[in-house]
């Protein structure tokens, strides 16, 4: 109601706005008009004046003005024309007629001398006993100009006052329904209600008491009923007795993609919504009470589908579904069971080297010769030990998805791709493995620690499988906004059957290289979290025996460039 009273004050206020500059426009148009011509009378005067009437008298040819004269005698011909020579009888024209009829007259019309809009003004005069008349033309732009130099007065005026307009409508509007808004229908006439609502604000009072009371039993019922449908972990779905959605809980609507679907018609999965309606027939018609199950496949997914039917009576209402997705459970239980036999294998290798180094120091059965070497291999399974724990305490961490600990910070990738490489280039120097940068100064707003281990992990692998005396290349560069880092080395490459792999838990290509190096197979899986936490692209281009480059490029909402 507001709205239509607001639409209705401000189309008001707005036509009667249009109104008055449109009538404003021609008073003005109408004043300068007159204007105009009270100057051609001031200058056919003046031209009179100066004048002796003689075609070939010297003052008329010295007679100098912006506007056209024409001296034209009662027979039309012209006598003057300060603008044109030789010109043809003006009796025919409108102007002269008039003037001869009723001494002066104005006109405004297309010259086909001088090809275009004039205003005329004719006055008539005798001279010995003849007619003459003086003709002052001026250009009709010259009333257009003055017009149009008006234009942006007018346009500022008339979105000045239709702001004023606006305003005023909003105000009044609110101030017109402010009495009905601020009604008590308990007490109405406590308020300022207007007279005209009192009857009907009592009918409103009574029916109000009723509706009251059955709106909150319902509302508990029905918040009871969503509460319950929602917190069911699978998906669940009451359709009515005709076959109409009545309540759908989120996780069906995201399996079937419902899509504010509100019958099985309706549905985008026509395999289910033909088996609920077959259900939903079989129902109504057979008067069944048992449950149904069923179990087929819904979008790529294994799915188990439960029909219990409703019955008030002996007379069927509705349908209810819960469906429980079999794939996501058989999924999850198998990537569990992996992952703990992969973590089980690969703790239990490093582990039974230590206790079997231990005991043969225990047990007295290593040469003092041999000590250091038996030393060494427990320092550096213990190292491989520790790093593997850190690395899937670090997997568990993403695993469980818990983004609130994880604190973005602008980061600057040059200085910490320069401390990364600082803490590598002794592991580096001992193969004589030399880094080559290229390295812009740039900053990218993520999670330092997430993206230090990016680069460590992979500037870590670049060295670990790269030929002695080779070379790790690193470049960072801006690229279309976003940010481009690249990784490349001179090593062993990886075979085109493995590179859809090599980012797996626990990968390795060649298993016996990596435990000698103290790989664990998990630094490009972390990578690659890193990576889908940052919304970043990672890519491989590798060749066997030739080197490997992985490029890592961060979109243009994570980067920034450095003021």
């Amino acid at each position: 109601m507001q709205k239509r009273i607001f639409y209705c004050v401000f189309g008001v206020c707005a036509l009667l706005l249009v109104l008055a500059n449109v009538f404003l426009f021609f008073s003005i148009k109408s004043f300068f008009t007159k204007q105009i011509i009270s100057d051609m009378k001031k200058q056919a005067q003046t031209f009179l004046s100066v004048q002796n009437y003689d075609e070939n008298s010297s003052k008329t040819n010295e007679f100098n003005t912006q506007n056209r004269f024409t001296l034209i005698d009662e027979k039309g011909v012209v006598l003057f024309d300060n603008f044109a020579s030789n010109l043809e009888n003006h009796l025919d024209r409108t102007e002269i007629k008039n003037t001869l009829k009723n001494g002066e007259s104005f006109k405004i019309r297309y010259s086909q001398t001088l090809k275009q809009n004039l205003i005329y003004y004719a006055k008539a005069y005798k001279k010995a006993n003849q007619t003459y008349i003086i003709r002052i033309s001026a250009p009709q732009k010259k009333l257009t100009e003055l017009l149009f130099s008006l234009a942006t007065f007018f346009a500022c005026e008339m979105v000045l006052l239709l702001v004023v307009c606006f305003f005023i409508a909003k105000a009044l509007a609110k101030w017109i329904l402010r009495p009905i808004k601020n009604m008590n229908l308990n007490e109405p006439h406590k308020k300022d209600a207007y007279a005209e609502l009192h009857g009907i604000i009592k009918t409103i009072k009574t029916q109000n008491k009723t509706i009251k009371k059955a709106y909150k039993k319902l509302l508990q019922k029905q918040q009871e009923s969503l509460l319950l449908a929602q917190n069911i972990k699978d998906g669940f779905m009451l359709l009515n007795a005709k076959g109409r959605v009545v309540l759908a809980n989120n996780n069906l609507e995201q399996f079937l993609r419902l899509n504010n679907a509100t019958s099985l018609s309706s549905l985008e999965n026509s395999a289910f919504a033909q088996i609920a309606t077959q259900m939903l027939d079989e129902f109504k018609t057979q008067k069944l009470s048992q449950n149904k199950s069923i179990q087929m496949p819904l979008n790529d997914d294994e799915c188990e589908i439960i029909f219990s039917p409703i019955f008030v009576g002996d007379k069927f209402k509705g349908l209810m579904i819960l469906m429980q997705n079999l794939s996501e459970e058989k999924r999850a239980q198998n990537l569990r069971k992996e992952f703990s036999a992969n973590v089980t294998h690969e703790l239990k290798t490093p582990l039974t080297t230590i206790l079997a180094s231990t005991e043969m120091i225990k047990n007295d059965l290593v040469k003092n010769a041999d000590m250091p070497k038996f030393i060494d291999r427990i320092y550096n399974e213990s190292k491989r030990l520790l790093q593997m724990i850190d690395e899937i305490l670090r997997l568990s961490f993403f695993d469980e998805n818990k983004d609130d600990l994880l604190q973005k910070q602008n980061i600057n990738l040059k200085k910490l791709t320069l401390n990364v490489i600082s803490r590598l280039n002794a592991v580096a120097g001992k193969q004589g493995i030399k880094f080559h940068c290229d390295l812009e100064d740039l900053e990218l707003f993520g999670v330092y620690e997430l993206i230090e281990n990016l680069i460590y992990n992979l500037c870590d692998n670049a060295i670990k499988y790269n030929k002695p005396n080779g070379f790790v290349k690193i470049s960072l560069k801006k690229q279309n906004g976003a940010i481009k880092l690249s990784i490349k080395d001179s090593g062993i490459g990886i075979k085109k059957e493995f590179h859809s792999r090599i980012f797996e838990r626990f990968f390795c290509v060649d298993k016996s290289r990596s435990k000698q190096l103290g790989g664990t197979g998990l630094g490009l899986s972390i990578v690659k979290h890193a990576c889908f936490y940052h919304n970043a692209r990672l890519s491989l281009q590798s060749e066997f025996g030739v080197g490997s480059e992985f490029c890592v490029v961060f979109e243009k909402e994570n980067s920034q460039e450095k003021a």
